[in-house]
């Protein structure tokens, strides 16, 4: 085994099969997402948590390997606190990019890349391939009534027939601070005496991504909660579309696009973040076997990235004069139909925004009728010209 000196956070397994349990375990608040925490919620028996260790290499056991053929993740360096990515408020631009609409935004090529590990260093990384772990892990990460922010991010098997319908979804990765967590719903699905495929979503995580009270962040999101519909049948409240929220925050910087145009997670990630994903054969391996190490990195930095883009976005409209009240980009998905109309929104100019060097402001026709959670943001400001 490889000795390195380096930190690169926490590990977690949720494996009822291998994990041995010991007496003293962290997990999840009851309550607040601060990364520094004082209420801890036991696990259950079943459940381990290995702290990190600087001469070892952290280990992680899986259901789908054997405790004699562990795998392993091999730490890498951590960033300096100069090169952090929350430090980075501005980044270098390339003249090339006028072929993007006029846009002037990082070379991605001279970026480094993204990872939870260095951006979110405190963050564990959780496994679950069960019913049973999911649900026991889920309910005490976000219990009933606790409110908070993820990111959301779904994988399924990708089809090489054309015309062939889309595959399940196989992968559900949900992130914060605090955790990242990886749901492998694939090794719960079951089947029937004719051998057909019975999906199975855990009631933990239908329950959380039908709460009003958890918003759930992606690009995209709209379409991934309507395949979860699809596959599982189950609603999905409180979704934020980063790149909707981004032409509210910043609507200077992606004043060529407009309300049915998509901002590419890429793209958000170089601007707000000055680095960039690592991308590939990966986005088309198989999400439904047994998990490598870079499958594994991939889906964890998807989930993640959308919860860091949020943080600075958010920073961004703390900052406006007039700040867009959640009716703006806060929608639901039930019975696989979207409450959010891009066509309610029009963008137009402001005089006492222009004086503010802000061009561009969302003026809303009509509210559409929310289900969920009205009251979460505080300055409900609508702007009405």
């Amino acid at each position: 085994m490889n000795s390195q000196h380096a930190f690169i956070g926490f590990l977690e397994v949720v494996d009822p099969l291998y994990a041995r349990p010991q007496s003293q375990v962290h997990s999840p608040p009851q309550a607040h997402a601060h990364i520094q925490r004082t209420t801890y919620y036991q696990h259950p028996p079943g459940f381990q948590y290995r702290d990190y260790h600087p001469h070892h290499t952290q280990l992680v056991y899986s259901p789908y390997q054997s405790p004699q053929r562990p795998m392993y993740t091999t730490p890498s360096p951590p960033r300096p606190a100069s090169e952090s990515p929350s430090s980075i408020h501005s980044v270098s631009t390339n003249s090339s990019d006028a072929s993007s609409g006029g846009l002037t935004s990082p070379n991605p090529d001279n970026l480094p890349y993204f990872s939870y590990k260095s951006h979110y260093p405190y963050a564990k990384l959780v496994l679950l391939n069960t019913t049973v772990s999911t649900n026991n892990f889920l309910a005490g990460w976000y219990p009933p009534g606790r409110r908070g922010v993820i990111g959301l991010d779904i994988e399924w098997k990708p089809m090489f027939t054309k015309g062939a319908p889309l595959n399940p979804v196989a992968l559900v990765q949900l992130a914060d601070p605090e955790y990242v967590v990886i749901v492998q719903l694939s090794f719960m699905w079951r089947f029937d005496a004719n051998g057909k495929k019975v999906l199975n979503m855990p009631q933990e995580l239908a329950r959380i991504m039908d709460d009003a009270g958890v918003i759930k962040l992606g690009v995209g999101i709209g379409d991934d909660a309507k395949k979860l519909y699809r596959d599982y049948k189950t609603n999905s409240r409180s979704l934020v579309d980063l790149s909707t929220l981004a032409k509210l925050a910043d609507p200077t910087q992606w004043a060529k696009y407009n309300s049915r145009q998509t901002i590419g997670l890429a793209r958000l990630t170089a601007k707000y973040l000055g680095v960039r994903l690592l991308k590939g054969k990966v986005t088309m391996s198989n999400w439904e076997a047994a998990l490598s190490e870079t499958q594994i990195e991939y889906a964890a930095n998807d989930a993640a990235v959308a919860h860091a883009i949020w943080l600075s976005l958010h920073n961004l409209m703390m900052s406006m004069p007039y700040m867009p009240g959640s009716e703006a980009y806060l929608f639901d998905v039930i019975d696989g139909v979207s409450t959010y109309n891009p066509y309610q929104y029009t963008y137009q100019t402001h005089p006492d925004l222009i004086a503010h060097g802000t061009q561009n402001v969302a003026l809303m026709n009509s509210v559409p009728a929310l289900n969920s959670n009205p009251g979460w943001d505080s300055r409900q400001h609508v702007y009405v010209l």
